[in-house]
């Protein structure tokens, strides 16, 4: 069973954030005895009506100012609409600022596109997710490799900072109009 501090430090930390703070909801189907250990949590960020994220995980165990995840699945909306999974085996959130840490073998699926690397991040105030180390993004015809990759959330810009590298099994379509 969730702890009633857990509850109150909860409540806390969205009153304290903002005039308007984001809604985060926790359940917890099952809770194990001491309110540290929760099975299959399940996390929801709201701003307004519209869900920013969901993210649920086998298991999580939290802490004063972090919970920690066993094979999370955080569901992140862009502003469109449009679903972006990210799988790791494990990760953590730290509970005032909701930035989410991604570890072990992440995986990311957006439309046709698959990325896999080891390290995954996600800064909430922002709505940014950056993959700080070396990454592999798989698509239907292309397949690019690099290091450091922004995607802003909102905007839907992706940047990606060192080591590209781009390789096009279409080549065909170079030069064809949109």
């Amino acid at each position: 069973m969730l702890s009633v501090g857990s509850i109150a430090v909860a409540g806390w930390m969205m009153w304290q954030k903002s005039d308007e703070p984001p809604a985060v909801v926790v359940e917890a189907p099952q809770a194990k005895q001491g309110g540290t250990q929760v099975d299959e949590p399940w996390l929801v960020e709201r701003r307004g009506d519209k869900v920013i994220w969901r993210l649920k995980a086998k298991d999580a165990r939290q802490g004063l100012s972090t919970m920690e995840f066993q094979q999370p699945v955080l569901e992140l909306f862009t502003e469109a609409g449009e679903l972006i999974v990210v799988k790791g085996d494990e990760g953590a959130m730290e509970l005032l600022s909701r930035n989410m840490h991604f570890l072990g073998h992440v995986e990311v699926l957006y439309q046709d596109w698959h990325l896999v690397s080891d390290d995954l991040r996600f800064d909430s105030r922002t709505d940014e997710v950056v993959v700080p180390h070396a990454f592999v993004i798989t698509g239907v015809d292309t397949t690019i490799h690099g290091r450091e990759l922004h995607a802003n959330r909102e905007t839907s810009l992706v940047e990606i900072m060192h080591d590209v590298s781009v390789e096009d099994r279409a080549p065909d379509r170079l030069g064809e109009e949109p």
